[in-house]
């Protein structure tokens, strides 16, 4: 009889600390969503990291990796480590099998950081997975046109040209669907070196990226002129044409 009373009071001591760690697991979780939220990047971490202490979760990791990946990026070695943290975070909570909303946010996370690293083919990929089970609108919105920009980085234009109406046809009213109208069209990309208020400004800009190896134009806009360079067939050749300037103009961008 005794042994029986001490196995029931072990039994009783075990469901409480189960009962104590769920509550912990949960409120760590609940407290990691807040700070997120409150784009308390660090703490996000730190409360992720206690959930994870607790047990493997899903969400714990989710909401690491979207802190790793939308925390400041002071340069450009910090950028791709908390990029890699992300990515494996993301990729951490799919293996856990998730339910398919947060799976979903999983894989558009891992869509967003393919997408930040020019791998637009998974990137495809990632979104075209994760876009019909995504629980806002405004999600399944911007997953539909970063869907649309992969494919037009890739030189797909025609696909591209589809999804951005796919994207004005099914979210008229959200932001995206007027950025989706003045991306369709599109056909080729250029090098922006900068914008300029005198012609010789222009000019300068314009034998000094010659200087460099890029054939440079002048475009007149509301009294501004801008000095745009080539016109490629993919986003690559053009990051490949920024490339050749990027040290005499810093600020130059790879357009439209």
């Amino acid at each position: 009889m005794r042994n029986a009373w001490l196995i029931v009071a072990l039994l009783a001591l075990a469901m409480g600390g189960c009962t104590d760690n769920r509550m912990r697991l949960e409120d760590a979780l609940e407290q990691g969503q807040v700070a997120l939220g409150g784009a308390r990047y660090e703490a996000a971490v730190a409360y992720a990291d206690e959930a994870l202490r607790i047990k493997a979760s899903a969400e714990a990791h989710y909401i690491r990796a979207r802190a790793e990946e939308d925390r400041p990026k002071p340069d450009a070695n910090i950028t791709a480590a908390d990029l890699e943290k992300a990515r494996s975070d993301y990729q951490a909570a799919l293996d856990l099998n998730p339910d398919p909303p947060l799976a979903a946010r999983c894989r558009s996370g891992l869509a967003n950081v393919a997408f930040d690293n020019d791998d637009y083919a998974t990137a495809v990929a990632q979104w075209t997975s994760a876009v019909d089970d995504l629980d806002e609108a405004q999600w399944r919105a911007l997953a539909l046109y970063k869907i649309g920009l992969s494919r037009q980085r890739l030189g797909q234009f025609a696909d591209a040209d589809k999804t951005f109406q796919s994207v004005r046809d099914q979210y008229p009213d959200q932001d995206v669907a007027a950025r989706a109208q003045e991306r369709q069209g599109v056909r080729g990309f250029y090098v922006q070196l900068g914008t300029y208020t005198s012609t010789d400004d222009a000019a300068t800009a314009i034998a000094t990226a010659k200087g460099a190896g890029l054939t440079c134009r002048q475009i007149s806009d509301q009294g501004l002129i801008a000095v745009r360079g080539g016109s490629f067939t993919t986003y690559a050749l053009a990051k490949q044409a920024l490339a050749q300037v990027a040290a005499q103009f810093p600020q130059a961008v790879v357009g439209p």
